[in-house]
């Protein structure tokens, strides 16, 4: 039976990960779940869980320092990080600290949670093998660039939407979209056929 613990200082993230899925059937248990990296590691320090999952942004200590604490004693031991779409920096440095893989809190399912769980499984289970340090240390880093691309797209669109959203942007577009009703009257106008501006006047509605 593999032991599980659970790290968010939300306290509908820690009821939703513990009820979201059938953790016997996966052949784990959770053991503890807590609101901040500081009881996470005293935890840890007891148990010897095989699996941590843990958020980023935590009271007293956060994610990154609890994965480089957990790494150090025991490297057996398998992090899955939660994070938003505007921790991905962050994300970036639990990777490097050794977490195994994240689940966007935004877009967290059970089949998503299911199939990470199963994949950290096999990798405690590969990680008694004979496998040599340097090919072990070859395959995580492959993981990682694999696992660092997976949502990368979904988060580049939400940067993108929230870059236009900012005031400069949406002044501009204000502005361009002005411009163009005020050539359209004076082609008009110059036409004689003012008729033809309530088609764009509709389009220039902001």
């Amino acid at each position: 039976m593999y032991k599980v613990l659970i790290a968010d200082d939300e306290r509908l993230i820690r009821i939703t990960l513990k009820n979201m899925i059938d953790w016997q059937a996966l052949h784990c248990e959770v053991i503890a779940t807590v609101k901040d990296g500081k009881e996470a590691y005293r935890i840890f320090q007891e148990v010897h869980p095989e699996i941590v999952i843990t958020d980023l942004k935590m009271p007293e200590m956060d994610g990154i320092e609890l994965i480089t604490k957990i790494k150090k004693e025991s490297r057996n031991t398998q992090v899955i990080v939660l994070s938003n779409y505007s921790d991905f920096e962050l994300v970036r440095d639990a990777m490097k600290a050794g977490a195994f893989d994240y689940l966007l809190k935004i877009t967290l399912e059970k089949e998503e949670l299911t199939r990470i769980i199963t994949q950290v499984k096999e990798n405690c289970e590969e990680g008694g093998s004979s496998q040599n340090e340097e090919e072990k240390q070859g395959i995580k880093e492959l993981q990682q660039c694999m696992v660092l691309s997976k949502n990368e797209h979904i988060i580049d669109v939400k940067e993108y939407q929230r870059a236009l959203a900012q005031p400069i942007f949406r002044n501009m577009r204000i502005f361009i979209n002005w411009l163009i009703f005020v050539l359209i009257i004076l082609i008009c106008f110059m036409k004689g056929n003012l008729k033809n501006m309530r088609v764009y006047r509709v389009i220039c509605v902001i």
